[in-house]
């Protein structure tokens, strides 16, 4: 997952909303990388949907897997439409 960081002199932490994580540094220490606090929650909430759509593309994948192990591919059609009504 991308996430745009702001690049900020060191020292200029002040110039963040209150509650901004620093997750980084150049490695001059000149520059700092912050998460600032309203893209937090942001954040968090796109980190677990990711998670939880890799989840979802993992059992689609068994699933197509088992098919075609069991020689049964066409079925994948059929197997698609009635895992995701669910």
């Amino acid at each position: 997952m991308f996430h745009h960081l702001p690049a900020l002199q060191a020292g200029r932490q002040s110039d963040l909303p209150k509650g901004s994580v620093k997750l980084g540094a150049s490695q001059t220490g000149a520059t700092m990388y912050y998460e600032p606090a309203p893209a937090i929650p942001l954040n968090n909430a796109a980190a677990l949907l990711a998670a939880k759509e890799a989840q979802e593309e993992a059992k689609v994948l068994t699933l197509l897997s088992q098919l075609v192990r069991a020689g049964r591919a066409r079925d994948w059609a059929h197997l698609a439409v009635h895992t995701w009504r669910r």
